[in-house]
């Protein structure tokens, strides 16, 4: 954190005016809406780095680790830098991206796109020619959610200043764990107004503990069977709670009105800064300040930007967040066969209305308090859990049914990506149960 200092310390004090307002914070989300004929599915999935010989997680560093590889790949394929402080963090063609997160899982994200089989041709294309290049290097890309050897005290930072900066800041006894070990899926949907965001809001995180059973897969970690049917999701429950969880309790009101973008938005400005940049340099509030506080009264003669409001924003982890688009975050990373069903499964349900409607008369009679149980309980017992009655395998069942009649109705290929998972999971497993079989016979 010393470089991070002195960056702060040389930073030019000047008088600023306020320069963003609550308004513009609203109307930021009133301006991504978009028309239905456009409603496209974007998705983001992370892979591990791991030695070929002893599976330890591959570091950025050294003769062959992720820099090189993406090195290699930015020289054979003639993809655009993205870089920071003359260090390669990620490449780019298009619409396509290849990105570091913080302990150098790999994230491949698509473009956005009316099919997820227009997605899975991007992503299994670039996952292949780097594939090609990692093995040259030693090096394979593992489809899990935590890594199963390397714990965070081993794994070095990639050189981006913002992840030294929340490795230092972010509360939470596994908030380096979630940092430094563990990798995802995400998938991105639109919304076409504030009615229909709040809405595709609440459904998709009533939905989150169930796909997250669906598609948990990070069973092993330190060597050994970890107890948990997704460690990933364990380490998010103890990382800075401020900036976790359901969003609000007022989400899974009855009434429509309880919760709108400007209800969003003051959820957001409740959160502490944890950091701003002016100039190229970073600046840590040296006291408690919320966002709402920022805008206010500023900081040390700083006014907030809509770039400030954005990068904030970008630091709220939530198992669904509201950006420019519908953010479903609570996914492990998948083998092949399971790697595009949380497209499939989103799309089938938020951009149908009858099919969202099912999804609120099954939960009708949950509560706030219902969900939160699950998101605590599921990461450990997973489809076991029991809610209502009912386990969630049972809940999770009838969801993928769903989702599969909404798709196969419309004629809408992408119905074929629930199968393998709908298989599965009537056989009363999930990708954890296999993964967790695959390692024991290798560790």
């Amino acid at each position: 954190m010393q470089n991070l200092k002195t960056d702060i310390t040389n930073t030019q004090q000047t008088h600023e005016h306020p320069t963003l307002s609550f308004e513009d914070i609203v109307n930021y989300f009133y301006g991504n809406t978009k028309p239905n004929s456009e409603m496209k599915v974007g998705m983001e999935i992370e892979r591990l780095p791991m030695q070929k010989d002893s599976l330890s997680q591959t570091s950025y560093f050294g003769e062959s680790g992720v820099k090189r590889i993406l090195e290699t790949f930015r020289d054979k394929y003639n993809w655009e830098p993205i870089e920071e402080n003359n260090f390669l963090l990620g490449l780019q063609k298009g619409n396509l991206k290849i990105t570091l997160e913080p302990g150098a899982q790999t994230e491949i994200s698509s473009g956005t796109h009316f099919y997820i089989s227009q997605i899975e041709k991007e992503i299994l294309e670039v996952e292949k020619k780097l594939d090609e290049i990692a093995d040259e290097f030693g090096t394979k890309f593992f489809s899990v959610g935590v890594s199963p050897i390397d714990t965070y005290s081993s794994i070095k930072l990639i050189p981006k200043k913002r992840y030294y900066i929340m490795s230092e800041l972010l509360s939470g006894k596994l908030a380096k764990v979630m940092m430094r070990e563990t990798a995802g899926i995400q998938v991105a949907l639109d919304y076409t107004s504030e009615k229909d965001a709040m809405k595709k809001l609440k459904i998709a995180l009533m939905l989150s503990p169930f796909t997250l059973a669906m598609f948990s897969n990070s069973p092993v970690h330190m060597k050994k069977a970890s107890g948990f049917k997704s460690f990933r999701a364990t380490a998010w429950l103890d990382t800075d709670n401020k900036r976790c969880g359901l969003v609000s309790d007022k989400i899974f009101s009855n009434n429509e009105n309880c919760f709108d973008f400007e209800q969003y938005a003051k959820r957001i400005l409740e959160i502490p800064v944890l950091y701003f940049q002016r100039g190229g340099s970073y600046i840590i509030p040296q006291k408690k300040l919320s966002f709402a506080d920022f805008i206010s009264t500023g900081y040390d003669e700083f006014f907030p930007t809509m770039d400030d409001f954005l990068l904030h924003l970008n630091l709220f982890f939530p198992d669904v967040r509201l950006r420019e688009y519908i953010e479903l975050r609570n996914h492990d990373s998948l083998p092949a066969e399971f790697k595009f069903a949380p497209g499939a499964l989103y799309k089938g349900i938020l951009y149908s209305d009858s099919a969202s409607d099912k999804i609120l008369e099954l939960f009708e009679d949950f509560e706030y308090s219902d969900f939160e149980f699950l998101r605590k309980t599921v990461p450990q017992n997973g489809m076991q859990t029991e809610i209502k009655g009912k386990t969630a395998l049972e809940y999770s069942n009838k969801i993928l049914e769903i989702a599969k009649d909404s798709l196969s109705k419309t004629n809408d290929s992408d119905a074929h990506y629930l199968e393998p998972i709908q298989q599965l999971i009537r056989s009363g497993k999930v990708p954890s149960d296999i993964t967790l079989k695959e390692f024991e016979k290798i560790l």
